[in-house]
């Protein structure tokens, strides 16, 4: 029986031996084509049925973030079609909501929702509350991680060159579409008042905060065209330092100037 089996596949792939390399040169050629042209990833497409809430204000004590901003996200979030469970996390000044979907959601639709609870109770938030709404995919875990450190600069230093030096070269790379910078400590002045002289000065903490604020910006102040080009004029007001933030004027008493300092 197996010689005569044998013979009969050899009669078969001799009569049509035409036939059998057309269809190996086609299968081939298909072959190279889509290991040429096909999608590749270093992770497969899933997509993760939970969505990151990043809240942040400031400083505020984890006890009031608790009260004033998790509660209320935590308990609109629960309301959401296909909500399995809500995780949070605070600590002070930031806090993370978790929420867990089922595996049958569409999550696309599913982050879309999660928007529009948030914008709905963002009346209902501290006004100085900033927010980010993130996917769980893949493309949401780091790649690569990079320290920045020095034995004499201070971590200010390191964190404004991560930010405005290391960053946008970064984001320059084609293929990378985010860059998060993680550590460091965010400049910031810290004016402490004494209520002693406020009160002489017949001044009070919103008139400090408000003189701060209108001193410390940039606006644009016109536009202006010579030789066929467009120029377009900003006035710089921002403070740089200490000194500059003692000499912002609060209130004129007459004809005298009374200054942060």
């Amino acid at each position: 029986m197996k010689p005569e089996t044998n013979s009969s596949l050899g009669r078969f792939a001799t009569r049509h031996a035409l036939a059998i390399t057309f269809i190996a040169v086609v299968l081939c050629v298909a072959g190279i084509f889509s290991a040429l042209h096909l999608p590749s990833s270093v992770f497969p497409q899933t997509d993760f049925p939970r969505v990151v809430i990043i809240a942040q204000n400031g400083i505020m004590p984890a006890d009031e973030m608790m009260a004033t901003i998790t509660r209320p996200i935590e308990e609109a979030m629960k309301e959401i079609p296909g909500a399995v469970s809500v995780r949070t996390a605070t600590k002070r000044g930031s806090a993370q909501i978790n929420i867990f979907f089922n595996w049958q959601v569409d999550m696309q639709r599913s982050e879309l929702y999660v928007l529009g609870r948030l914008a709905e109770i963002r009346t209902d938030l501290p006004a100085s509350t900033s927010t980010e709404v993130e996917r769980m995919t893949f493309s949401a875990f780091p790649i690569i991680g990079i320290s920045l450190t020095s034995s004499n600069r201070d971590i200010m230093d390191l964190w404004e060159t991560a930010n405005y030096q290391i960053k946008p070269r970064f984001l320059q790379i084609p293929g990378v579409a985010k860059v998060e910078i993680t550590g460091g400590h965010v400049p910031e002045f810290h004016v402490v008042v004494d209520p002693l002289k406020l009160q002489a000065a017949h001044l009070d903490l919103q008139q400090v905060s408000s003189a701060l604020t209108k001193n410390n910006l940039i606006a644009p102040a016109g536009m202006m065209e010579e030789n066929y080009h467009l120029y377009l004029t900003t006035v710089d007001g921002r403070v740089r330092s200490a000194e500059e933030i003692g000499n912002v004027v609060i209130e004129v008493e007459g004809n005298h100037p009374v200054r942060i300092k």
